[in-house]
C-alpha cells in the first residue's frame, strides 16, 4: 500500500486501495473544464440524441393512435415500422447512454452476439407456443359431435 509520503504509481494503487485507482487515476475527465470545447461537444450530443428518442417516441405514438383511428397501410407493415422505429431507438440508447459506441468491439460481440441468440430463443419459445396454441384448438375442439349411443356389450357365452 502507497504511503502518504510515498508517490503514488499505478502499481501502488493496484497494491492498495483501488478506490484511488477508479476513481483518481483512470479518470478521464479530472483535467477537464465543464466549460471546455469537449464538455460542450458532449452534451450538445447528449441532447441531440435525447431529441431524436424524443422525435421517435412522439412518431410511435401517433402511428399508434392513427392505427387505432384506422389507417390505410397494413398490419403487418405497421408492426415493420414499429420494430424499425424501436430497434433504432435501442441502438441510440446502448451507443450513447450505454457507452458501447466507445467499447472495444471486441466487448460490443461479447455483448450483442448472446443478446441476438437470447431474441432468437424467445422468438422460438413464441412460435413452438403458437403451434402448440393451435394445435389444441384444432385437433380436440373442432371435431364434430358424436352422438352418444348406448352400447351394451354382447353376453358372455
Amino acid at each position: 500500500m502507497a504511503h502518504h509520503n510515498q508517490e503514488e504509481t499505478q502499481l501502488s494503487l493496484y497494491e492498495g486501495d483501488q478506490s484511488a485507482l477508479y476513481s483518481r487515476e483512470f479518470n478521464t475527465h479530472r483535467y477537464e473544464d465543464v466549460k471546455s470545447e469537449a464538455s460542450k461537444k458532449t452534451i450538445r450530443k447528449i441532447w441531440t440524441i435525447t431529441l431524436w428518442l424524443a422525435f421517435i417516441t412522439i412518431l410511435e405514438i401517433g402511428q399508434g393512435l392513427w392505427n387505432y383511428v384506422g389507417s390505410p397501410i397494413g398490419h403487418n407493415m405497421s408492426i415493420a415500422l414499429f420494430i424499425i422505429m424501436t430497434l433504432i431507438k435501442a441502438y441510440l440508447i446502448i451507443d450513447i447512454f450505454m457507452h458501447l459506441g466507445d467499447e472495444l468491439r471486441t466487448f460490443v460481440y461479447a455483448v450483442a452476439i448472446p443478446m441476438i441468440f437470447f431474441i432468437w430463443f424467445i422468438i422460438g419459445l413464441l412460435a413452438d407456443g403458437s403451434f402448440w396454441l393451435k394445435m389444441n384448438h384444432t385437433q380436440g375442439y373442432s371435431l364434430p359431435e358424436v352422438e352418444q349411443h348406448d352400447v351394451t356389450p354382447p353376453p358372455v357365452q
